[in-house]
């Protein structure tokens, strides 16, 4: 019993050695940077690194909650293009007022498609989402004339940057999604996307609506792309057909390297806003260190495998712990009738 529990302990500190590995060596290659030039770890350059951020962080918070639930969005760069370009044009022909409400509603109308070619056409999310991401950046870039659609009045612009408390609205607007996705994460429906990414079958069992708590994640995160769509506009005073090009794999990066699983049923809001950061330390440092920007894109991709796979590796290894292979889904546990004697 005694080499037994010594065993469990030791593949548990194996399991957390795992998860911990990427977002340690993050941590190191921060405090090695700060070594060579003393600016890096400063309050004006944290908030920078926040700044940078910011649009790909508030989608990460949409692909989080997708994440938990098992699934994820790889249109969340064409959502937020098309929100980009349409709430440029809106903003020149009917100003701010109308084109902020109108670009959520344009949002949320993608992740309803999304929703509905893979809950009610039964496609696979990975397929569905890059063949609809694809779609949504061809609109984009249509609406676009393929050149960027500058903004004529810049008050959004001024908006975003106006300092709040030494400190800009965009990252307190950054702030706020996280809270809100926070809230989500702990009411019923937010818990059951946990339910539901541990094991599909076993919540329907339970009672879960899986096709709406499903669906819902796809809504928000629609949402979520439209106003990073809309910040864009802010940062660059136009809306480009290319915005978000590589948020995807950035928003999945983040969410994993904060500890949330690939598979679905594990993780928080906070930890993937703390693995997005990271993810902008590392983008950040590069910079500093004046690593040129073909190498940058090379690192950052070499990060986002290394951390899927210590995330997989962290899983098999706690399926082997609880006895139970890795790949193999789990059984729902059904009552049997009662059945009474006549």
């Amino acid at each position: 019993m005694q080499n037994k529990n010594v065993d469990d302990l030791v593949r548990s500190f194996k399991t957390n050695a795992l998860r911990i590995a990427v977002p340690a060596c993050i941590v190191i290659l921060a405090i090695g940077v700060t070594f060579v030039n003393y600016r890096f770890m400063s309050v004006r350059n944290m908030t920078a690194i926040l700044y940078g951020i910011a649009p790909a962080g508030i989608v990460g918070m949409g692909m989080a909650l997708l994440l938990f639930s098992g699934r994820f969005d790889l249109s969340v760069g064409g959502i937020a293009a098309l929100c980009a370009v349409a709430g440029a044009r809106l903003m020149n022909d009917y100003g701010l007022g109308v084109a902020l409400p109108a670009v959520v509603v344009i949002g949320i109308a993608c992740g309803a498609v999304n929703g509905f070619v893979i809950f009610r056409l039964k496609v696979n999310s990975f397929v569905a989402t890059l063949g609809s991401g694809y779609a949504f950046s061809g609109v984009a870039a249509v609406l676009s004339g393929q050149s960027p659609v500058s903004v004529h009045d810049l008050s959004w612009t001024d908006f975003l940057n106006f300092q709040l408390v030494s400190v800009p609205v965009v990252i307190w607007l950054y702030g706020a999604i996280v809270v809100v996705s926070l809230w989500f994460s702990h009411t019923v429906a937010g818990r059951s996307l946990y339910a539901v990414g541990a094991n599909e079958e076993a919540a329907r069992y339970a009672g879960v609506p899986v096709t709406l708590v499903s669906v819902l994640p796809f809504l928000i995160t629609g949402a979520y792309c439209a106003v990073a769509g809309m910040v864009t506009v802010g940062y660059n005073a136009a809306g480009l057909a290319t915005t978000g090009s590589d948020w995807p794999l950035t928003a999945i990066a983040g969410a994993v390297i904060g500890g949330v699983s690939i598979t679905g049923g594990e993780g928080s809001i906070i930890a993937a806003f703390i693995g997005m950061f990271l993810i902008g330390v590392v983008q950040n440092a590069l910079v500093f260190t004046n690593v040129d920007t073909n190498y940058q894109t090379i690192i950052l991709g070499f990060v986002i495998v290394l951390a899927v796979t210590t995330d997989i590796m962290a899983r098999k290894r706690l399926m082997q712990m609880s006895g139970r292979d890795a790949d193999a889904p789990e059984a729902p546990v059904v009552q049997p009738k009662s059945t009474q004697s006549p």
